[in-house]
């Protein structure tokens, strides 16, 4: 064989060497991309599972919040919380690692809070009824301006006092400097609130004792009436607790009939009986309490009164013998005294036979008047050690209120002599 054929042979033979490690290698590479492609494909499938997974289980809770909203829902609740295994899990159970899918769900509707110190995300079927039953036995939280801050201690806003200049001037007149406005700054500190209801061993493991209700029962009253009792009565810092807007250790007051409205006090109406009317309300009393209103806030003004105060104001008749309270025969819808809505404050003074005057009734345009701060949603904490033979669920939230904006509700007082 020549030298030139042996040449071409190796030639050959080194071209196909590099073609098959090229080829193979390209092969090899292919094979690789193909199973990357496939493991993305299916970490994307699975994010696509989870993700319509959650979705699933945030339709069922937006169905809980919307049973919420009305009695036959709420019936419909209770019967549901009797068959919902996480409900009963969280009740008989430590309560540790067992809502994690849920939690994400409720941290998206706002209605989780988990402390440092061994909070417990609410399940929520528990969180929503709870929050139903405060706001049916406290009428001020569904009236008042309800609004959830998020890292402060508190709110902190500024209201108008509309104190502007102004003036009238010729075409090539001086214009002299006209005032400003001010401002009045308001300062509602969110207080922490607390309830440790409990239940025994036996009623927890006898579960169709229906152990669910009896906490929600005992949460929503515990919370409806240590709240409706601060809003209207609390002492505010000096006892760690919201304003109330009749107490006058918190708020000076302001006699309408003297002054000018004050944002930041109790603005009030003194009564017109003397003598053998003291310590009544007369029909004139309303309407002196109605008109103090300003436009701005009178067509969206309500009454509120305690219910035995209220019995006194339905006998009240006006000039022709008829009387000033109306009926409202539609349900869920309050009765109206003089055109306007009025609701059952049973926080408010029962009596009119109070020293210095009873404030014994408030008209006011409540979304601008008064406002309530939320700042930890609530948060329950089980506790089966501390108590022997009862677990203790160890709840609290952190709630302020305070007058907003006192010109919005003045309140008419009852003089005593």
């Amino acid at each position: 064989m020549s030298q030139e054929v042996k040449t071409l042979i190796e030639t050959l033979n080194r071209d196909w060497n590099e073609f098959k490690e090229k080829n193979d290698k390209k092969i090899s590479d292919t094979a690789e991309n193909i199973n990357s492609a496939l493991t993305k494909t299916q970490e994307k499938l699975e994010e696509i599972e989870t993700a319509l997974s959650r979705r699933a289980i945030a339709d069922k809770a937006g169905e809980v919040v919307e049973m919420t909203k009305s009695a036959q829902g709420l019936k419909k609740l209770a019967q549901l919380s009797k068959t919902d295994s996480s409900f009963k899990d969280f009740i008989t159970q430590d309560g540790k690692g067992k809502f994690d899918t849920e939690l994400a769900v409720k941290t998206v509707l706002g209605q989780v809070g988990v402390g440092a110190d061994g909070g417990y995300g609410v399940p929520t079927v528990i969180d929503q009824t709870v929050n139903m039953m405060i706001i049916e036995s406290s009428p001020i939280e569904s009236l008042a301006d309800v609004v959830t801050i998020g890292q402060q201690d508190g709110y902190h806003g500024l209201i108008d006092n509309n104190d502007a200049g102004a003036g009238w001037i010729t075409e090539t007149g001086t214009r002299t400097q006209t005032d400003a406005n001010t401002y009045t700054r308001i300062d509602i500190k969110a207080w922490e609130l607390y309830a440790n209801p409990r239940l025994t061993l036996q009623a927890i493991e006898d579960v169709p004792f229906g152990i669910e209700g009896e906490l929600l029962n005992a949460l929503g009253l515990k919370l409806s009436r240590a709240r409706a009792a601060a809003f209207i009565n609390g002492a505010g810092d000096s006892s760690n607790q919201p304003s109330g807007f009749l107490n006058t250790s918190v708020y000076s007051t302001n006699a309408l009939a003297s002054n000018a409205p004050a944002v930041n006090k109790i603005n009030t109406v003194a009564g017109l009986g003397t003598g053998g009317t003291a310590q009544t309300i007369l029909a004139d009393d309303i309407f002196n309490l109605v008109y103090s209103l300003r436009d701005g806030y009178l067509q969206n003004g309500e009454f509120a009164a305690h219910r035995l105060i209220v019995e006194q104001i339905r006998k009240l008749k006006d000039n022709y013998g008829r009387y000033m309270w109306e009926p409202n025969y539609a349900a869920g819808e309050p009765a109206k005294l003089v055109g306007f809505p009025i609701h059952h404050f049973n926080d408010m003074t029962s009596t009119l036979t109070v020293s210095g005057g009873a404030f014994a009734l408030t008209f006011a345009e409540w979304k601008c008047f008064y406002k309530i701060v939320n700042r930890i949603g609530l948060q329950l904490l089980r506790d089966p050690y501390t108590v022997e033979g009862q677990v203790v669920f160890k709840t609290r939230q952190r709630v302020g209120g305070g007058i907003f904006n006192g010109v919005a509700g003045p309140t008419l007082v009852v003089a005593q002599s």
